[in-house]
């Protein structure tokens, strides 16, 4: 099936919905709209003007934040363990690491902020964003508790 350009803005017709929305909502039937040359660069553009970006940083902060996690791990738990009594003795927490992770952290709060502050209350409607919410609620709580409380015994 092809598909011509002034076609597309047919799929505009209906309750003023958006070219984007009409696409995410194609059925089987109209997946060859896909493989032509218009949509494709409408996809590309939005991608490099409005998403990439985004999708880049939230990554690389993400990986940073695995990355000081695991060091964090490491440091603690995993090196020099003392033993008095055949008891570990816990290490005081290493609190530029922790600074870290709470600032690596601020990316994903910014992120479900933003959604929530675009969705309103439909945001609760995905389980997945309770999911982040936890993330993100037990990530803060466990550094503000180890910083102030001390490490934990694992």
């Amino acid at each position: 099936m092809n598909y011509q350009c002034n076609l597309l803005t047919s799929m505009l017709e209906e309750d003023g919905v958006t070219l984007l929305s009409a696409l995410a909502n194609s059925t089987d039937a109209q997946l060859d709209i896909f493989n032509t040359d218009v949509v494709r660069d409408i996809i590309q553009y939005k991608w490099n003007c409005y998403a990439a970006r985004s999708h880049w940083l939230s990554g690389v902060l993400y990986l940073g934040y695995t990355l000081v996690l695991a060091m964090y791990i490491n440091d603690i738990y995993l090196k020099d363990e003392v033993f008095i009594d055949n008891v570990r003795q816990n290490p005081p927490p290493n609190k530029p690491l922790l600074i870290a992770l709470g600032v690596l952290l601020l990316r994903a709060v910014q992120i479900d902020l933003t959604q929530m502050k675009v969705s309103g209350l439909e945001y609760f409607d995905d389980v997945w964003n309770f999911n982040d919410l936890i993330n993100i609620g037990f990530g803060y709580w466990n550094i503000s508790n180890q910083l102030f409380e001390g490490t934990l015994e694992l």
